[in-house]
């Protein structure tokens, strides 16, 4: 896993994690501060380290990273450059979701939205008297969550300036008119905050937080947790199902399913779904006209055969995986609510223990930069 940041120096730097089906290693960091951010550089930075730990890059099983087109570059080349043939790639689930309410905010019909919201919560944050008199009104309204202001490069925080909208509506109201009324000695809100104040723009934002709390939802989910595939492909399923839900009045609705539809084609790859299959729960997700059974079947072959699998391994695998098809033998009773895939599989080790190995191995990666998040917070 890599994971780009400026520390405190403005020092460029990746971190690089090693995730295992048990544990997560910090390998190190590439320093690329004096160097251009070009994927042939990343790509040299990174087999430096492993050549200097004495690990071969043969033990690694895939690579995530976050997508812009630098590191997409970087991807594609270490497996048709360098002959990383049996590397599988895999996009930052959160760097997704994220640039997925960068686009839905910066939509023509969004973004008066945002705008205002966020025109809200930095009048009424940077006011010491307002800032104070809107803590006085979360106490007596038993508000939990104060206003928050948006974090340009971090396009979640939106959605819960957007939420912060909703809640602090009444308060908002309450304050214009004590700035507006002569006997009060409150401060004057200017006239372009006060515009922000109305109901069409809080009933627009209740519609807008419609759209992006189902994804604000599925990154909170994601950080809580050592994400899979499986996990991630499984909260794209729950966004799209949840903006189908949404009536066709909502003015965001159609911008937000497109946008989805842009993003999420990242995921849009047979081997995702295949992974997504090992998921006992989701099997039946897993196929479609686009990827059948036989699709499936022959991707993970592809995989156990680029690992440098021995051909009796591979016969094994496909005797376990018809079992797991079928239902038959160790998964006649698999249970219908399985909450950790990984750990379905570790317990499936001795009754078929080729294909679980090989489950356990292709779920190890995090698709998430939690564990290098960590890092950076604690070291730098």
């Amino acid at each position: 896993m890599l994971d780009g940041w400026t520390d405190a120096s403005n020092r460029s730097i990746y971190a690089v994690m090693f995730c295992c089906p048990d544990f997560h290693l910090f390998l190190g960091v590439l320093d690329l501060t004096l160097k251009r951010h070009t994927a042939t550089n990343i790509r040299v930075a990174l087999l430096d380290l492993f050549k200097k730990l004495g690990i071969p890059f043969r033990k690694a099983v895939g690579i995530c990273t976050d997508s812009p087109s630098t590191m997409v570059k970087f991807r594609k080349d270490l497996i048709l450059v360098d002959g990383f043939s049996w590397l599988i790639t895999f996009p930052c689930s959160l760097h997704v979701l994220n640039n997925l309410i960068k686009d839905i905010c910066k939509d023509d019909k969004v973004a008066p939205v945002v705008s205002a919201n966020s025109k809200l919560t930095s009048f009424f944050t940077s006011s010491h008297f307002w800032l104070e008199s809107a803590r006085s009104w979360m106490k007596v309204n038993n508000i939990t969550k104060g206003l928050t202001t948006l974090a340009r490069t971090r396009w979640y925080s939106m959605s819960q300036v957007c939420l912060c909208g909703n809640s602090f509506k009444s308060f908002f109201f309450s304050a214009m008119l004590k700035s507006n009324d002569t006997s009060d000695d409150s401060p004057v809100i200017s006239h372009s905050v006060q515009d922000c104040i109305s109901s069409r723009h809080f009933n627009l934002n209740s519609q807008l937080v419609d759209v992006i709390k189902p994804i604000s939802d599925a990154i909170g989910r994601l950080e809580s947790q050592e994400a899979t595939v499986v996990d991630a492909m499984i909260e794209i399923f729950k966004i799209a199902k949840q903006l189908r839900g949404l009536p066709d009045y909502n003015p965001f609705k159609e911008c937000a399913t497109l946008a989805l539809a842009r993003r999420v084609r990242v995921f849009d790859d047979c081997t995702n779904f295949s992974l997504l299959y090992l998921s006992p729960k989701h099997k039946a997700l897993a196929i479609s006209k686009k990827y059948s059974l036989e699709d499936v079947r022959r991707r993970m072959f592809e995989i156990a055969r680029d690992w440098n699998w021995e051909r009796n391994d591979v016969i094994i695998l496909n005797v376990e995986l018809n079992n797991y098809i079928s239902n038959q033998n160790c998964f006649a009773f698999t249970p219908s609510a399985i909450n950790d895939v990984r750990d379905f599989w570790t317990k499936k080790e001795l009754q078929s223990p080729y294909l679980a190995r090989f489950a356990k191995l292709i779920l190890s990666l995090d698709l998430t930069p939690r564990g290098s998040k960590v890092f950076f917070r604690h070291y730098l």
